[in-house]
């Protein structure tokens, strides 16, 4: 499944799934990188902090969710994804 196809997937679920298939999506675009530096096109590497909305959140909440996943993951090593939700108001 190409990149295209993967956002189309994400488009046509209901916005309950996103998270999930956002942090599918986050842990598939190394590989599908990796596939194409193994064409010598290129080399990537890939760390991803994926927030959830929790009700009550403001957008700073939100943003802090996010920035301390991101950071999680790159303290983890290359191509981590970290998903990661807010406390509830």
């Amino acid at each position: 499944m190409d990149v295209k196809q993967q956002l189309a997937m994400l488009a046509e679920n209901h916005v309950s799934q996103l998270p999930e298939k956002l942090a599918y999506l986050a842990e598939a675009w190394p590989r599908l990188l990796a596939d194409r530096a193994e064409q010598g096109e290129f080399n990537v590497t890939m760390s991803c902090g994926i927030a959830i909305y929790k009700q009550g959140e403001t957008q700073l909440d939100l943003g802090k969710v996010a920035d301390d996943a991101l950071y999680e993951a790159k303290r983890g090593g290359r191509n981590k994804v970290v998903l990661a939700q807010g406390k509830a108001a």
